[in-house]
């Protein structure tokens, strides 16, 4: 492991919420189109039980051991050598894979600024909303 640790909610298997352990990771590194965010709040939703349940694996496969959620704000920490949109410090929310961690990735297209006069506790609570926004104003590849 790296000299760059963190902590982390890890699902070794599928299952109830005893399935969710501690531990120490590496910390992500960003590829040249990501931001690597320090996560202030992650944001439970429905999805992410019946992921690890393993309810869905027909439709969101994932590798055990995983980092579950997806829903995030935070702070840019790092970026990728091609990203010109944020830089770090920057207070941003959106689409984070791995959120239950210090840190998560996510590509530029995944996250949006956060005004000035918004909270990160205010965006947990608003991000289905939020979430719904980026859906609608995000670039399609």
């Amino acid at each position: 492991m790296s000299n760059k640790s963190m902590q982390a909610v890890l699902v070794n298997e599928y299952g109830g919420p005893n399935v969710l352990k501690i531990a120490t990771v590496e910390r992500p590194q960003p590829q040249a189109d990501e931001v690597l965010i320090r996560i202030a709040y992650a944001t439970v939703i429905p999805l992410d039980y019946k992921i690890r349940n393993g309810w869905l694996q027909n439709v969101f496969p994932v590798t055990l051991p995983y980092i579950p959620d997806f829903y995030a704000s935070g702070v840019v920490e790092e970026i990728g050598q091609s990203v010109t949109e944020f830089k770090p410090g920057d207070r941003i929310f959106g689409s984070i894979r791995g959120a239950y961690a210090e840190y998560g990735i996510a590509t530029i297209q995944e996250l949006v600024k956060m005004p000035d006069n918004l909270t990160f506790h205010w965006v947990r609570i608003k991000s289905s909303i939020i979430q719904r926004q980026i859906s609608k104003t995000s670039p399609r590849k």
